[in-house]
């Protein structure tokens, strides 16, 4: 027979449960779907299924169901520093722990076995000093910190001279990029403890901080360094964070076979392309173009090609007002600052000035582009908008910048080429399709750009002897869900549930069939399983497998996808076609979602 909520939060039976006096035993009361009240039972009715609560702050009584009422730790555990320590582990015990430890004294991080909880503050903690850091390095210390979790996976790869992986995710904003940051601090400082010294070393400061890097720089130094250079070609403004990182990053640091750092590799992925030609109301691009429009303005002085990228304010391209409100252009004042990084992070690489200065003709070029505007002609022919007297000639500027004719760039966005058989013909296309090649060459230059370099990080980081060992670090947006949502974030969404399934394998569907087989006596731990989720978008007729088929033919759109999308899972319940949205938009139900959808409709 099923066993009562109440009981099972107590591991009874409805039998044992019934002879037990439950007056002044301590419970949680789900008053809200995420809020639960502390107190105690005075009564339980068994016949209704229902009990009297008090609350522990106003001794108020409430009658409640059984299926609101949680099981509570007893006071001893109360900030524990592992939530597996704790004798009920579900989510009423698991965020009273966590908040318990983050308002009695600012602990941000906390264990959960192997994996490490931590609570973004919004300010600067003194837990980053060189003393602490320098602890970890020389002790088995297992107090709650990320440098626990980087020394752990150092102390794993050289005891059993294999590779280690950690994985970094969480929302917008949740401090991730700045984890991947104090984990590759802690590896530049282990990986130099032993092997051979290093003269042109760097120091970290008391407060976790960077000292001012040498001329000759280290692999740390270049790592770390290059972090400038992403943040500006890969981060953009969002309605949760300033700062977002819009693609995703695996770094590879390699060490030798006395644990020293001798290289480091990056691999990137899942660039957020769709951000370059839209973003939503409120939110920015990524960040060089407003330091490059930022200098312009302010101080055109401490770059001299400034007259030559013939730069507007930010507001008066459509690239970076893509709703036409305004919104989130308001310049950072840090703005200058940060291009200064970016260029001396650039430098440390090998790039110089005119090197900058060609991709910053390039990056111009792509703005200027967004500018061009196009419109039929009687025949349904794209034809370029001509600039009024005084306006300026966004096509000839474009193509000056890339490097092209310009009657070349108008036929390379206006034609398309249709191979039959043997022959191939050029059509002229609409404007709507014009418009949809401009965004897709502005996609394409900004993305080869980001790719090389990349590229040119690696170069300048890669080991020159055969390594040993590596530590990699997954550092990866997570699960978001906005108005509109790109394919980019639909991807990211679906690795994030393959990490899922990873996580439930490896955690829990793993670990029980072992504590089954060997006969342990334990509660088993119910889990939501997303492998239906999965299946919807990588099975046969899935959401992947019909996208990769309908843009196989030449007039198919997003209504059309999402026909047949509806037509194949319109009985999967982590699919839905809501009747009140628009015809090109469909939803997925992803496993962190509860009552909301996500999906993406561009």
């Amino acid at each position: 027979a099923e066993v009562s909520h109440l009981a099972a939060q107590f591991a009874l039976t409805d039998a044992e449960a019934v002879d037990r006096d439950w007056d002044g035993v301590r419970v949680w009361y789900q008053k809200e779907e995420n809020e639960y009240i502390p107190g105690t039972l005075k009564s339980f009715d068994w016949a209704t299924k229902k009990g009297v609560f008090v609350n522990d702050e106003d001794k108020s009584q409430t009658t409640v169901a059984d299926r609101l009422i949680y099981s509570r730790n007893p006071p001893m555990l109360e900030g524990t520093e592992d939530l597996t320590s704790l004798s009920y582990l579900h989510q009423p015990g698991v965020l009273h722990n966590l908040q318990f430890r983050y308002s009695k004294n600012a602990m941000i991080y906390t264990f959960s076995g192997p994996i490490l909880i931590a609570i973004n503050p919004y300010k600067r903690l003194p837990i980053y000093s060189q003393a602490l850091l320098t602890s970890y390095t020389l002790t088995k210390k297992r107090t709650p910190h990320v440098y626990a979790i980087g020394d752990q996976a150092y102390r794993t790869m050289r005891t059993f001279e294999k590779n280690q992986s950690i994985l970094v995710t969480g929302e917008s904003g949740a401090g991730k990029t700045e984890t991947t940051k104090i984990l590759l601090q802690y590896f530049a400082t282990k990986g130099k403890k032993k092997g051979k010294e290093r003269r042109d070393s760097k120091k970290l400061s008391k407060d976790g901080g960077d000292a001012p890097a040498e001329k000759e720089q280290s692999v740390e130094q270049k790592v770390l360094g290059s972090t400038p250079i992403l943040e500006s070609f890969g981060n953009a403004k969002t309605l949760r964070n300033d700062n977002s990182s819009r693609f995703g990053k695996f770094i590879i640091v390699q060490f030798d076979g006395t644990g020293t750092i001798i290289g480091a590799q990056l691999r990137t992925y899942l660039l957020e392309k769709s951000r370059l030609t839209h973003q939503a109301v409120g939110e920015r691009n990524y960040h060089i173009f407003y330091q490059l429009c930022k200098i312009v303005v302010a101080q055109p002085e401490l770059f001299p090609s400034t007259k030559k990228w013939n730069l507007l304010e930010a507001s008066q391209y459509y690239f970076l007002n893509t709703n036409g409100s305004g919104e989130g252009l308001d310049f950072s004042e840090d703005e200058i600052e940060n291009l200064m990084s970016t260029k001396d992070a650039l430098e440390s690489i090998g790039i110089d000035m005119e090197t900058f200065d060609q991709m910053a003709c390039l990056l111009v070029a792509v703005l200027n582009l967004g500018n061009i505007k196009f419109e039929d002609d009687e025949k349904d022919l794209a034809q370029v908008v001509e600039p009024a007297e005084g306006e300026r000639d966004w096509l000839g500027e474009a193509a000056a910048l890339i490097g092209m004719a310009k009657e070349h760039l108008f036929h390379a966005l206006t034609h398309k080429s249709i191979t039959a058989g043997k022959e191939t013909y050029q059509v002229h296309e609409d404007s709507n399709a014009s418009r949809t090649s401009r965004d897709s060459l502005a996609t394409f230059l900004y993305d080869q750009l980001f790719d090389w370099l990349v590229q040119r990080i690696n170069d300048s980081i890669k080991a020159t002897e055969p390594s040993t060992n590596f530590i990699g670090i997954l550092d990866i947006y997570g699960f978001e869900s906005f108005k509109i949502n790109s394919f980019e974030q639909f991807c990211i969404n679906y690795a994030n549930e393959k990490l899922q399934q990873q996580f439930n394998q490896h955690m829990f569907k793993a670990e029980q069939e072992e504590y089954t087989k060997e006969g342990i006596d334990w509660t088993k731990i119910e889990f939501t399983d997303n492998r239906g989720c999965i299946m919807l978008i990588e099975k046969k007729m899935g959401i992947l497998s019909l996208l990769d088929e309908e843009s196989r033919f030449p007039k198919a759109t997003a209504e059309s996808l999402v026909r047949k999308l509806t037509s194949k899972n319109n009985h999967n319940p982590y699919f839905d076609h809501p009747r009140v949205a628009p015809d090109h938009t469909f939803h997925v139900r992803h496993y962190p979602v509860r009552r909301g959808l996500s999906g993406f409709d561009r």
